[in-house]
This record gives C-alpha cells, sequence and structure tokens, in this order.
C-alpha cells in the first residue's frame, strides 16, 4: 500500500505525470481495504487534475478484478463493468463514496441492515456499531478536509467475520492532533486520538469518543478488533486474552498514509451474542 502511494505522490510532486496507469494484470487477491486505498488514490489524483488510465483488466482477467467488478469498482472508474454479468456478491456492500450529508442516512438505510443480515442478528444489536461508524464519518466530514468517505464491507463467512474499511485521503490524525498538541510525533498523536476523552474541540460535536468507543465496544469482549493507519503511523486494538482486556498498539511506520483509514472486523458469533442481550435489556427497569 505505501509502494503504490508513494509512486503515485512522488509522480504527482515532481510534476512529471501527465497520466498514472495502475495495472491489474498481476492481481490475484484484494482485501476491502485495498478496495478503499486504490478508490481513494484515483479520487485525489483526479482532484489534483491527473488522470488515471487502469490497465490489464477485461473479463478474463483474474479473480480479484472479477471481485472489483463485482464491486462496481470499474463501474465507477471506467464508467461500466467489465462482464456483461457483473453484479453484487451476497458476501459483500459494494464499494461506496459516502458523503457528509450522506452519511446517517446510507449507515440507516443501508448499511446496518446489510450487516444485520450477513451476521443474522437484529439491527437493535448493531446500535453501537451503527453509532461508532457514523463518529468516523463524522471524523471525516470535521476534520479531513474532503467531504465523502469511502466504504467497501465483505463479509468471509468461512473465518466467520465481516470486515469495514473506510478511508479518506484527507488532513489525516495525527495532523489534526497537532493542532492542540503540536509536539507529538504521528504514532504518539494516533493514540492519543484514541484515547477517550481527548478532543481538537475544533466542532461542537466532537466529544473525542469515537475511536474509543469503537475500540473499547469491540475488542474488551473480543467482539472484533480495529485497525488505523494515518500519516506516518498505524494503530491496531484486539483483545489481550491473558489480561482479558483491550490491547492498543501504536507504531511508526516507513510510509506516509494521506488521510485516514480504518478497518473494523466484527467477529460474527459474538455480535450475534448481543442480540440476546439487548432483548433482555429491554425489558428490564
Amino acid at each position: 500500500m505505501y509502494y503504490v502511494i508513494g509512486q503515485a505522490m512522488r509522480g504527482m510532486n515532481a510534476q512529471v505525470s501527465e497520466q498514472v496507469v495502475i495495472d491489474f494484470s498481476r492481481l490475484k487477491f484484494i482485501e476491502p481495504i485495498g478496495v478503499v486505498i486504490l478508490s481513494n488514490l484515483i479520487e485525489y489524483l483526479a482532484r489534483a487534475g491527473i488522470p488515471t488510465a487502469l490497465a490489464g483488466v477485461n473479463f478474463k482477467s483474474t479473480a480479484a478484478v472479477a471481485y472489483l467488478d463485482d464491486s462496481d469498482f470499474f463501474k465507477r472508474y471506467i464508467g461500466r463493468p467489465l462482464r456483461e454479468w457483473a453484479k453484487a456478491r451476497e458476501t459483500c456492500l459494494p464499494l461506496t463514496m459516502v458523503s457528509n450529508a450522506q452519511a446517517v442516512g446510507y449507515l440507516h438505510s443501508t448499511l446496518v441492515p446489510w450487516l444485520a443480515v450477513s451476521l443474522n442478528t437484529s439491527e437493535a444489536s448493531l446500535a453501537t456499531v451503527r453509532i461508532c461508524l457514523d463518529e468516523v464519518f463524522s471524523n471525516i466530514n470535521f476534520h479531513s478536509g474532503v467531504d465523502y468517505g469511502c466504504l467497501h464491507i465483505q463479509h468471509f463467512p468461512q473465518s466467520k467475520e465481516v470486515q469495514i474499511a473506510i478511508s479518506d485521503f484527507g488532513v489525516g490524525i495525527p495532523s489534526n492532533v497537532r493542532k492542540v498538541r503540536p509536539e507529538l510525533v504521528d504514532s504518539v498523536a494516533l493514540a492519543l486520538a484514541c484515547e477517550e476523552g481527548f478532543t481538537t474541540q475544533s466542532n461542537v460535536k466532537n466529544r473525542g469518543a469515537g475511536l474509543a468507543t469503537l475500540i473499547r465496544y469491540l475488542t474488551l469482549k473480543d467482539r472484533g478488533k480495529v485497525w488505523i493507519v494515518s500519516g506516518e503511523a498505524n494503530l491496531s486494538a484486539i483483545h489481550d486474552n491473558a489480561a482479558k482486556k483491550s490491547k492498543v498498539t501504536s507504531r511508526t511506520v516507513k510510509g506516509f498514509y494521506p488521510g485516514t483509514l480504518v478497518r473494523i472486523t466484527l467477529k460474527q458469533d459474538s455480535i450475534r451474542d448481543l442480540e440476546s442481550d439487548v432483548q433482555s435489556e429491554e425489558f428490564s427497569w
């Protein structure tokens, strides 16, 4: 990811690129984060006035290219599907550009109902997931400098997981944190942004709870995990089986992500258990 982004950025910054060519001919596998990264890269270059050409794509291409085709990737970027029979797969929610104005409606009408079906649970049991995702889109709205986020979701039935990938190529979390803590390096700034109570106080909706709530909710009881990439850092949040608590680790990386990438992994069996919790709480006094 860092190599591909770096190559494109170097060409753009040197002002030697009249066109960026992305070759798919050797692509064998792609995850949801790969889909949103490629989408953001193309959108980013387009805003800079640099067109992108997609090479090595046809109806006889690799399984990964067929997956992208069924996810509406080529419909968006070449204006049509590669194959006449391309269609959304039951295990995927196609690539979607969610504007700030559409975020709440999209979460309620499309994303959460799809998740409920995929996880075989109720929409009510996903209320906290929806609230956390709303916070992620609010961060894009108020902090990234761009007016939309890119989203793609896949259900992996064999591993019983759902991966949600959300990304923007905007300002990035560390840069926003340094507005109030200018001395911090990216890895420390990213970790601080994920601590409950921290806020840059840049808007009335910024409660400093979004990422912290998401991490605590998913990892404390091993319901899932979170991976965040921004600037020259990434952060992982998982459940520590030995200590029976969340384990959050922030690292400095040899690369740069121009914006923020969030991968949320939901464990199907653990999330499904929430339905009984919700039902028991619903009738309690």
